[in-house]
């Protein structure tokens, strides 16, 4: 029987194609929709859109005039 990430075979433990990768995403889109306050359907609405490398350096490279 299948359980999260993971079956008991008869040969031992066997993991899914990418289940640890799978498993640490959730628990990062768990623990950032906490910090802010939200649930998870609340951050993937408002946060989820990918943004280009253009656009994070433009971001990143606001500053005052008077700097």
């Amino acid at each position: 029987m299948a359980t999260a990430c993971y079956e008991t075979k008869r040969q031992g433990l066997f993991f899914f194609k990418n289940c640890i990768r799978y498993s640490a995403e959730s628990q990062v889109y768990t623990e950032t929709a906490n910090q802010l306050g939200h649930d998870i359907g609340m951050l993937l609405k408002h946060y989820r859109r990918a943004i280009t490398k253009t656009e994070a350096e433009e971001f990143y490279n606001i500053t005052p005039d008077s700097v």
